[in-house]
């Protein structure tokens, strides 16, 4: 009888299977079949407990919450100490990569908004094109950037916004890296520079002063409608966890506001738009040309007022008068 003992040592100096199975006196397949045998009985072995699995299931998943596996927190608290009215601009679906991304006029907003005082940036999904899934490789002949210049290029716009841009959220063309390697690269971002992540969407209790406001925001709504951009918001109210002041929608590439009546109170219904004009896709699917639309809205600390507009730079001309 061939021992296990026997063949595991010969086997670990090295010896081929045939010459064991001749210094045995064994056939090849002989031995074949004692080592299946023997690698079965280990297989039955119970080396383990129940509560062995219990506790590397908790240590794994306390690991994977920390390391970002887990879904981001949806509920936060901002707070800007003023006695003075602020503007917020809600930036989305830049694209910054896209052929047709308005880079000049991007750029050139970055540089106002980092000039003007009491001026904060909420900035959402969709910043670069990150065409890495494998399903999605068309969109790399469409893009003027690598992927990795494209991430460059958001840290870059963060760093030149310091103390500016407030949260940062994730998206589809954010989130594919996310869904090919296990890596949220946009949260690593919002730890790295102190942002508030708001991931798919969450709601946020803004302060102004005392003044408090409760903001929603999501990249795609639940639901949507092509005669009116604003639909999926209010069914949101109507249906979501949160009571909101404002309500605040990406993805679609069509920039607005429109203000509609909740609980008694004006609620205000924001569409972020984008700085990507066109694309093949636009173009297949009949959709018309986007306009690089940046909602903006001040916010007052002494009552609750929200004034609207449809650029960043329509809110400054007003802002700077609104002290």
């Amino acid at each position: 009888m061939v021992s296990k003992g026997w063949m595991e040592q010969k086997i670990g100096n090295g010896i081929s299977l045939n010459d064991i199975a001749k210094e045995a006196g064994v056939t090849k397949e002989e031995l074949d079949k004692l080592l299946q045998s023997y690698a079965l009985e280990q297989d039955q072995k119970s080396d383990y407990t129940f509560e062995d699995l219990q506790t590397i299931a908790l240590a794994n998943q306390k690991i994977l919450r920390q390391v970002g596996g887990s879904h981001p927190n949806t509920y936060h608290q901002l707070r800007i100490k003023t006695d003075k009215p602020i503007a917020l601009v809600f930036i989305a679906d830049i694209h910054v990569g896209a052929i047709e991304c308005a880079l000049s006029l991007l750029f050139d907003d970055i540089e106002i908004m980092k000039k003007t005082d009491r001026l904060f940036v909420i900035l959402g999904g969709d910043s670069i094109d990150n065409y890495i899934q494998p399903s999605k490789m068309s969109g790399v002949l469409e893009s003027g950037l690598p992927i990795v210049i494209q991430w460059e290029i958001l840290e870059e716009i963060l760093k030149k916004l310091k103390n500016k841009v407030l949260t940062i959220g994730t998206s589809c063309h954010q989130d594919w890296q996310r869904k090919v390697s296990g890596f949220d690269y946009t949260e690593k971002l919002a730890e790295k520079y102190n942002l508030l992540y708001t991931g798919w969407g969450a709601t946020i209790d803004l302060f102004i002063g005392d003044q408090k406001y409760t903001i929603h925001k999501r990249h795609k709504m639940r639901v949507s409608s092509m005669y009116n951009i604003y639909h999926g918001i209010q069914q949101l109210y109507r249906f979501g966890d949160s009571i909101f002041d404002l309500g605040i929608s990406e993805h679609k590439h069509t920039g607005g506001f429109a203000w509609f009546e909740g609980h008694g109170q004006p609620r205000l219904a924001l569409h972020c738009g984008t700085y990507k004009i066109t694309d093949w896709y636009l173009q297949e699917h009949a959709y018309p040309t986007s306009l690089p639309i940046t909602p903006t809205v001040i916010f007052y600390p002494d009552r609750k007022k929200m004034l609207p507009f449809l650029t960043v730079r329509d809110a400054i001309a007003v802002l700077k008068h609104e002290i």
